[in-house]
């Protein structure tokens, strides 16, 4: 049993990575982190620096879960992720959610859409914590 978390460095990322990493202790299974580069920009916010990827992998160690880190740089996110999730044979997909407006509920994000429709698994969509 395998755990795909889709992470960016962004509130949203951190609501994945906090729940994948709860979910996968609750399950004693391990996690995927995959963090996406559309083609080889590597100064796109939402790639996460070495920095941040260890701090993910510290958390997860801290709580006795395996990870992997995965960053690739060939494709869409969505086609990354998906991918990854059939590589592991993924039983859980987890993805962050932030807050949207009524028009931004409707559209929800094309990414977020296209994985929950997409994915062969179970996702779980984890959204921002309430301030």
């Amino acid at each position: 049993m395998t755990i795909v978390v889709a992470y960016t460095p962004s509130p949203s990322g951190e609501a994945a990575l906090t729940a994948g990493l709860a979910e996968a202790h609750r399950r004693d299974t391990d996690v995927v982190l995959v963090n996406v580069a559309h083609g080889d920009v590597i100064s796109e916010r939402k790639v996460a620096t070495e920095t941040q990827l260890h701090m993910a992998r510290t958390r997860a160690n801290e709580i006795g879960v395996a990870i992997d880190i995965v960053q690739p740089r060939d494709s869409l996110p969505h086609y990354a992720i998906t991918r990854t999730v059939h590589e592991t044979a993924a039983d859980l997909l987890v993805i962050g959610l932030r807050k949207r407006s009524p028009v931004g509920k409707f559209v929800m994000g094309s990414l977020a859409r296209q994985l929950l429709v997409d994915a062969p698994c179970d996702v779980y969509a984890a959204r921002i914590e309430p301030r």
